[in-house]
């Protein structure tokens, strides 16, 4: 039965990995390179969707972000990087050594 599934389902997973594939090429060129002042953007934006916040009742004095996407946590370190952030002020955790 799983043999007879797969061989049915296969043609169409492949066609849509092909064409996810072709998307997201398409994309790339059509972006190209990310100035620096396109990564700011990307890290602000980044950091405002994913990062943690300082808040009257948790005040925070540090950058932190939590993402398990290494892509995005390249794009981030990218972004510090920039801004002046050397890697002697960075603290990587493992997700489950963070407080609850």
């Amino acid at each position: 039965m799983h043999q007879m599934r797969e061989a049915r389902w296969a043609p169409y997973r492949e066609a849509r990995d092909r064409q996810t594939a072709e998307t997201k090429a398409a994309a790339a060129a059509q972006i190209g390179e990310f100035s620096d002042r396109d990564l700011l953007i990307a890290g602000v934006t980044l950091y405002r969707a994913e990062g943690t916040k300082s808040k009257p009742h948790a005040r925070r004095e540090t950058v932190e972000l939590i993402n398990s996407d290494p892509d995005v946590m390249r794009l981030f370190l990218r972004r510090l990087a920039l801004v002046g952030v050397t890697s002697d002020r960075l603290r990587p955790r493992h997700p489950s050594s963070a407080k609850r």
